[in-house]
């Protein structure tokens, strides 16, 4: 897709889609949808089919980067997520592929236990849904909200970057951050696509 005055997009160009609305006395009009337009609608699609068991065991391993089948296979029989059977096999729905993509990096680099990790995540993913249907928090605000451990492994809080004080790191001995509105944001348009991708084959 070119950019508005004809150039051909770059990496560095923000993706903007160009409507044109006509009436019966052809009065046209032009209204541009930017980035962010995109954005809110990954958040909003995943909030959307946040319990609808959309993917498969397979479709999982594609979403979640290094995600092996024996690790997958493991926490669906320890219970720390819990796909439907659909027709005989697994599905997984868009919280649960949230859950085990993001609670992953907890258990690599921290050495979490999967059951306090995928704890922390859902617990994260359900305030954002909380707050998004009582409209305290936009979907696009979503991306920059981070999980920080100022306690211990087992007890996280949710802050927005945007707001955070300058002594906010100097308050705790220990301090550990999840960049997880990000991370979700991505996830989120990568789901998305993949069901929608699906759907058009």
């Amino acid at each position: 897709m070119g950019a508005r005055d004809g150039r051909p997009a770059t990496r560095g160009d923000k993706c903007r889609l160009t409507l044109t609305l006509a009436w019966g006395d052809s009065t046209q009009c032009q209204v541009t949808l930017g980035a962010s337009v995109a954005e809110e609608e990954a958040i909003g699609w995943f909030f959307n089919h946040l319990f609808e068991p959309l993917f498969s065991h397979a479709e999982v391993l594609a979403l979640v980067d290094e995600l092996t089948h024996d690790t997958l296979q493991n926490w669906a029989n320890r219970k720390y997520v819990t796909p439907k059977l659909v027709k005989g096999k697994r599905r997984y729905n868009a919280l649960e592929v949230a859950t085990v993509s993001l609670a992953q990096p907890l258990v690599w680099n921290l050495g979490m236990d999967p059951s306090a990790a995928t704890l922390a995540v859902v617990s994260a993913m359900l305030y954002f849904h909380r707050k998004l249907k009582a409209k305290e928090v936009s979907a696009t605000q979503v991306r920059h909200q981070m999980l920080a451990y100022t306690k211990s492994v087992a007890e996280a809080e949710v802050f927005d970057a945007r707001r955070i004080p300058p002594d906010f790191f100097e308050k705790y001995e220990a301090f550990t951050v999840l960049a997880v509105g990000r991370l979700l944001n991505d996830l989120a348009r990568k789901q998305r696509d993949f069901v929608e991708a699906r759907r058009a084959n």
